[in-house]
């Protein structure tokens, strides 16, 4: 039955997108946040966040993207690490573009308590459906 219910999804899914307006909107916004409880000899927690949020306008578009990850067995915690980035694209056509961002991230068990990674390149699309 599941399997049956994935698949209508799946196979519903490019028809949903195309009965969306075909005004693009500006804004745009992902979130997630997961907990997985697991139970047994020893007790395992996991807890997770995401979100992505962009604004799009002409040929400009930025965007503004983060996680936290903490997980925990037998109220121990083994797992840490968060990151934070800003993304600017311009587009000069709907091939030929360029980008530029910043991300700092963090992660307690490999000792690193910012780091910092920047990108700047050009970005050619070879194929858009």
């Amino acid at each position: 039955m599941k399997f049956k219910l994935l698949s209508l999804a799946l196979l519903a899914s490019p028809l949903l997108s195309q009965a969306q307006d075909a005004d693009p909107k500006p804004w745009a916004h992902e979130s997630e946040a997961s907990i997985v409880l697991v139970g047994g000899n020893s007790k395992t927690e996991t807890y997770s966040v995401k979100q992505k949020t962009s604004y799009e306008t002409g040929a400009h578009k930025a965007t503004l993207n983060g996680h936290y990850l903490m997980g925990k067995t037998s109220d121990t915690t083994n797992a840490e690490n968060w990151s934070i980035g800003l993304r600017y694209d311009f587009a000069f056509s709907e091939e030929i573009g360029i980008f530029a961002g910043e991300t700092v991230s963090g992660d307690r068990f490999k000792n690193i308590d910012a780091r910092y990674d920047s990108d700047l390149g050009l970005k050619y699309t070879f194929w858009k459906d």
